[in-house]
């Protein structure tokens, strides 16, 4: 086929182009150096080639020169070919056409003009590839946070199947009746539509933690203990971290560890040590967390929310006690602080 026979000269032309697109522009000196060498070959290659093409179009070499000035060093190279290149035929025309100086006029404006073409025409091609590596690099981003994106909406799907399902269970162990089953399932499940949205929301002012914390975990009833610590702030954008990293962990426990079961408990605390804010969620009573080898979608998830936390410390433990979680932060740098006093 006639690609097949094509492929082999395209290719190397291709990987070319691309190293030519993937390096930034020598600096002056360098392109000026290889401006002079590119004409000095070109002249050369003039030279060995007269017996064969005649002295008639005395820079026909001379354009492979400019592409490579160009594309390797940008337009001070290519000026400096185009110079050295009608010294170079002003030359060739005197020593090899024994013209008077004058008579190589015509031919010296051509080549300046022709030059001057394939100066821009190289430009413009090593923008073109600079541009398109640009944007297949953004594609590239683009495609690999779809993919995180859908890897993560997969998991946020069986998680709250998962939350549903065990929260139906807990509310069935505590219902005496149908009725009292479904009136306490339907606030439960309104809670855990309140927390969902702030996963999602655009929040714009600082909410209180104890707040902030009370929605999420509303849905879980009374086997999360909160052990509240001094009033706090949290900052618009590190509520979101909190927010997921405490869905997160109450998904979790609802799935495998202490909420799956109804001797388990969770709790949860924040104080302030050393300067720092610590707050920790302790799991126990539920069963043994399972042996990992790898770690979890979740708590990846989690990690990468207060990755993007100034001076946060994340430490995930599954011990045979139960899950436990310590998240430390800085005041005002890492999203918290005390609200001012009245």
């Amino acid at each position: 086929m006639p690609d097949d026979r094509a492929k082999p000269m395209v290719e190397p032309i291709a990987g070319i182009l691309n190293r030519v697109a993937r390096t930034a522009p020598l600096p002056l000196w360098r392109g000026q150096v290889v401006a002079l060498a590119s004409v000095a070959a070109a002249t050369g290659l003039r030279w060995a080639l007269e017996p064969v093409i005649g002295a008639d179009v005395s820079f026909a070499t001379l354009f492979p020169a400019v592409l490579v000035a160009t594309l390797s060093a940008g337009v001070p190279s290519a000026l400096t070919t185009i110079v050295a290149g009608a010294a170079a035929t002003l030359w060739f025309s005197m020593a090899q056409s024994h013209q008077h100086p004058a008579d190589a006029i015509p031919r010296l404006i051509v080549w300046v003009i022709t030059g001057s073409m394939m100066a821009v025409i190289s430009f413009a091609l090593r923008r073109t590839l600079v541009d398109l590596k640009d944007r297949t690099m953004q594609l590239r981003i683009a495609q690999d946070e779809l993919r995180v994106l859908v890897r993560e909406l997969e998991h946020r799907g069986k998680n709250t199947l998962a939350v549903i399902q065990a929260i139906s269970n807990a509310t069935a162990r505590a219902s005496s009746s149908v009725n009292e089953y479904r009136s306490a399932l339907s606030g439960k499940l309104q809670a855990l539509g309140r927390a969902y949205s702030l996963l999602t929301r655009d929040r714009s002012t600082p909410a209180p933690l104890a707040g902030l914390i009370q929605q999420i975990l509303a849905p879980f009833g009374d086997q999360v203990v909160v052990q509240t610590g001094p009033p706090l702030l949290v900052d618009p954008q590190v509520s979101v971290a909190f927010a997921l990293a405490l869905h997160e962990l109450a998904t979790n426990a609802a799935k495998y560890g202490a909420l799956s079961g109804p001797q388990g408990r969770v709790e949860l605390s924040w104080r302030s040590h050393q300067d720092r804010y610590v707050l920790t969620w302790q799991e126990c009573g539920g069963p043994r967390p399972p042996a990992q080898t790898t770690e979890g979608f979740g708590s990846k998830l989690i990690r990468q929310a207060f990755a993007r936390v100034p001076g946060a410390e994340l430490s995930i433990e599954a011990a045979p006690a139960g899950l436990s979680c310590t998240v430390k932060l800085s005041p005002r740098q890492g999203g918290l602080w005390s609200p001012p006093e009245d």
